[in-house]
C-alpha cells in the first residue's frame, strides 16, 4: 500500500479509495490516508474538482466517524482520525471547517496537537511550492483557516517590513 502511494501520480490518487472501504483493516486505511497526504504535500494544493470526488467524500466520512466523541478514545482511531483530517486537507475538502469544529468539540487536546502537526507539514510544503505572486488555491485558504483555529500561524511577510 505505501509503495503504491509513492508511485501514484496526482491524477491517479482516486484509486486509493479502494483501500478505504469499511472492510479494510485500520492499518490499510491509515496507509492510504498517509499516502494521500504524502502525494499532495509533494505536489502542492489540488485542483478544486478533487474536493468533490468520491475519494474526498470517503475521507471526510472517515474523519467524521473517527471524531465521534464515543469512538475517539481508542488510540488507533485517533491516529486514523488525524490522518483523515490531514488527507481531507490534502484533497481540498470544501467542508474542512466542519471537521475542524468536530475536532475541537471532541475535547481531545492531544489529537488536536497531532492534527496541527500534520497540517503544519502540509502547510509548509505547500507554502514552499507556491510562487509568491501566484494566487493561492482555495485548498490553501481552507488549510490556513483550520490551522489558525488550531494554533497561531506566523505572520506573513508583506514586503513592506523595514
Amino acid at each position: 500500500m505505501r509503495r503504491l502511494a509513492t508511485l501514484l501520480a496526482v491524477e491517479d490518487v482516486g484509486q486509493l479509495v479502494e483501500f478505504l472501504r469499511p472492510a479494510d483493516s485500520a492499518r490499510t486505511q491509515q496507509s492510504a490516508l498517509q499516502g494521500i497526504c504524502n502525494i499532495f504535500e509533494a505536489a502542492g494544493p489540488p485542483a478544486d474538482e478533487l474536493g468533490r470526488s468520491a475519494l474526498c467524500r470517503r475521507v471526510h466520512e472517515l474523519a467524521e466517524k473517527c471524531l465521534d466523541p464515543d469512538v475517539v478514545a481508542s488510540p488507533q482511531t485517533a491516529v486514523k482520525g488525524a490522518l483523515a483530517i490531514a488527507a481531507a486537507v490534502a484533497l481540498g475538502d470544501p467542508d474542512l471547517e466542519q471537521l475542524a469544529i468536530r475536532l475541537s468539540r471532541c475535547g481531545r487536546r492531544a489529537l488536536e496537537r497531532s492534527v496541527a502537526r500534520l497540517l503544519t507539514q502540509v502547510y509548509e510544503g505547500w507554502q514552499r511550492r507556491l510562487a509568491s505572486g501566484d494566487p493561492f488555491p482555495p485548498a490553501f485558504g481552507r488549510l490556513r483557516v483550520v490551522l489558525a483555529q488550531l494554533l497561531p500561524l506566523p505572520k506573513e511577510k508583506t514586503g513592506t517590513e523595514t
